[in-house]
């Protein structure tokens, strides 16, 4: 179900073009086409986005200030094992159709390993919404993290999953998480935000958080994007250092590979990580 009103996200497509000087690249947004992933991996020249997380924030906060009717979804950040395609409340929202088919069969086989074969299994949620009604009540339900994590240091991962890029390239992934990681920070420390969540809701209580990108690595072949992952890194301590606010945050892109047995698609100790 489409938009019923103006996104948190609104216009922050353009923001990120204009920080990686994107343009005349097929349909707006510039940055989710293959051509524009292509044009920047590696290393351009003259290119620094170190000030994109702040202008991105910036621009959640004037859109929060457009509308009154905030009606906050008691959904928004639970960190909830979503087991199930099309079940109860959310079944408008999670359908294979709205996405990725492959992704969705991958992220609902890592949640659902049972704990038996994989003892880190209570460790992993999916399907966490964002920004539920932040600008209504019908507005932006489907924007939500495919896989969060939560380590044993207690820091968290939310994750971007991609099996292919029939579902985005690597930039796209990049600039989603990258969003979805600010839309973090605004429920966390604007105040006109907060008030309207759960007090108790673990996620909100993080002392760090962990950005990824998860994919095969034939996902990233082709690609160079450390230069990518580095300028996010550096505007996400510059961000910080401006907001103060109390918890840390890091972006990262990694692989995922799976070992396939007779007996079950996953290893012992569930997937395996690397850095691609």
């Amino acid at each position: 179900m489409p938009n019923s009103g103006p996104s948190i996200l609104a216009d922050v497509n353009d923001i990120i073009d204009e920080a990686l000087r994107l343009k005349d690249i097929g349909k707006r947004p510039f940055y989710k086409h293959k051509t524009s992933c292509q044009k920047l991996s590696k290393s351009p020249v003259g290119l620094n986005i170190g000030q994109l997380p702040q202008k991105i924030y910036e621009q959640l906060v004037l859109n929060w200030n457009t509308v009154k009717n905030h009606q906050l979804s008691e959904e928004n950040w639970r960190f909830e094992k979503q087991r199930a395609i099309g079940k109860g409340k959310d079944k408008d929202k999670d359908k294979d159709k709205d996405k990725n088919v492959a992704e969705v069969a991958l992220e609902r086989a890592i949640v659902n390993i049972p704990k038996e074969i994989w003892p880190d299994a209570d460790s992993w949620m999916n399907q966490i919404p964002t920004s539920s009604g932040f600008m209504g009540p019908r507005v932006d339900k489907r924007r939500a993290i495919d896989l969060a994590y939560r380590r044993e240091d207690g820091s968290y991962e939310l994750i971007e999953l991609k099996v292919g890029e029939s579902g985005g390239t690597p930039l796209f992934a990049a600039m989603e998480i990258l969003q979805y990681g600010l839309l973090y920070v605004f429920a966390r420390e604007h105040k006109e935000v907060s008030k309207f969540l759960k007090q108790d809701l673990e996620l909100l209580r993080a002392e760090c958080i962990h950005l990824k990108v998860l994919a095969p690595p034939v996902y990233y072949k082709g690609y160079d994007f450390a230069w990518l992952e580095k300028d996010i890194n550096r505007g996400l301590v510059n961000f910080r250092s401006q907001r103060k606010f109390s918890f840390e945050m890091d972006f990262k892109f990694e692989t995922l590979a799976l070992t396939l047995t007779r007996s079950s698609p996953w290893v012992p100790d569930g997937p395996k990580r690397t850095s691609p």
